[in-house]
């Protein structure tokens, strides 16, 4: 729907409020409206809207500085701004915790912005290093995307009953 430009609610960003989000709900924003769930952070902010959080960034340590872990909007909800009001709040922040960080790196998921020129990441000052090719994705029959990690043969064994080494092809 967002590809399609299609919302239930649509907000400006200036007109809402932004606080620190906590672990809890930062990972539970994620589980629900991010494409691949939640991740480990370092810290998380949010627009809120009558103390609700309909908008949220995260960031974790990355060996060049720091990394943006997750962004998401609410699903069906589009906020006009919203990205380069976090993006600058929290540069503000890390140049007051983080004083030794100058980077802040990201990767995005091309298949659903195929041209980076119309990225929110290139709009905002970043600059596109590379392609680091396609990401195997699984998606199952109610379209429930999930990541090639939660795949990986040494995980497979606990996600099956009649698992065992001798058929481990059949299941890949």
């Amino acid at each position: 729907k967002s590809k399609l430009g299609l919302y239930d609610n649509k907000y400006y960003a200036r007109k809402l409020e932004i606080k620190k989000v906590d672990n809890q709900e930062r990972n539970l924003f994620f589980e629900l409206n991010h494409l691949h769930g939640d991740t480990n952070s370092l810290f998380a902010f949010g627009l809120y809207k009558n103390n609700e959080l309909i908008q949220c960034i995260s960031f974790r340590k990355h060996k060049e500085g720091l990394e943006i872990a997750r962004f998401s909007s609410k699903l069906n909800t589009n906020i006009s701004g919203g990205f380069s009001r976090l993006l600058n709040y929290c540069n503000n922040y890390i140049k007051e915790q983080y004083p030794n960080i100058n980077k802040i790196i990201t990767y995005c998921d091309r298949d659903w912005t195929p041209i980076y020129k119309n990225s929110v990441y290139y709009k905002n000052g970043f600059n596109f290093i590379k392609d680091s090719g396609n990401i195997l994705k699984y998606v199952d029959n109610k379209n429930n995307v999930y990541s090639r990690q939660k795949f990986q043969k040494h995980k497979i064994k606990d996600m099956f009953d009649d698992y065992n080494n001798e058929n481990v092809n059949e299941f890949l």
